[in-house]
């Protein structure tokens, strides 16, 4: 799981503890653009989000990739089917990390067992490649944003994936 932007993994524990109780295996690690110990915020019990940047700048979220892609490699390398979970901003992390090395489809070409077979975008930034929030929700010339080509709504539920997601379904 990839937590969004200010949020830590205690949250997800209530739903880490329901899936293990189906026997499915689900990580949230503490990724570093939210680390409080990293961010320059005084107390951590009362943070001061005012602080300037920390003297060595704001993790960036492809040291969050550092840290998943370990916890990937780890379950793919052991033939684990894999379904990244990507929250808010995390969202971005959980797209950035599901590489073509990592995904199934390509790994079974290989002739290799486990890899990623869909990612889960709970609540989650779905930017098109080479944009940003700012310039696909801001476009410099004023028009509004829709959503990108490569999603599919399903209507009969609340669930939004990528293309790749919803054809391996």
């Amino acid at each position: 799981m990839c937590h969004g932007s200010y949020h830590t993994p205690e949250p997800y524990q209530p739903f880490i503890e329901a899936l293990g109780a189906q026997g499915i295996t689900a990580q949230c690690p503490q990724l570093p653009t939210s680390d409080l110990t990293k961010l320059n915020v005084g107390d951590q019990q009362h943070p001061d989000y005012d602080s300037p940047p920390p003297q060595q700048g704001y993790p960036q979220p492809t040291e969050d990739a550092v840290v998943l892609e370990r916890i990937l490699k780890v379950l793919i390398n052991q033939g684990k089917y894999v379904v990244v979970l990507g929250h808010s901003s995390g969202g971005f992390v959980a797209a950035y990390i599901t590489k073509p090395e990592f995904q199934a489809k390509v790994r079974k070409s290989e002739g290799k067992a486990g890899g990623i077979i869909g990612i889960f975008f709970e609540c989650a930034f779905l930017i098109p490649p080479n944009e940003s929030i700012h310039t696909f929700f801001q476009p410099k010339d004023g028009s509004t944003p829709v959503i990108p080509p490569w999603t599919v709504v399903h209507v009969s539920s609340v669930l939004i994936c990528s293309r790749a997601c919803a054809d391996e379904a």
